[in-house]
C-alpha cells in the first residue's frame, strides 16, 4: 500500500471505509476509533473506519486512501 499525504479536497463518499495509520503508542487517539466503529486491520496494519467518522474528529491527515469514490 503506497503512503502519500491526503489532499483535502479529495472526493471519498462519507460511507466509504478509509485506512488510517494510527502509531502504536498513540493510545488515546486509537481508543478514539475504536469508540467510534474502527477496527484494526491486522493483514494490512492499518485502522478502519468509515469516511464521515474520520473526518469529524480531524484524522485527514492519517487517510491512506485517496480515490474519488462517488
Amino acid at each position: 500500500m503506497e503512503e502519500k499525504d491526503w489532499i483535502p479536497g479529495t472526493c471519498i463518499r462519507p460511507d466509504k471505509t478509509v485506512s488510517l495509520r494510527i502509531g502504536f503508542n498513540e493510545l488515546e487517539l486509537r481508543a478514539l476509533v475504536k469508540e467510534s466503529g474502527g477496527y484494526w486491520n491486522p493483514k494490512k496494519k492499518v485502522w478502519t473506519l468509515s469516511y464521515r467518522v474520520a473526518h469529524d474528529p480531524g484524522l485527514e491527515r492519517r487517510i491512506l486512501d485517496e480515490i474519488c469514490d462517488l
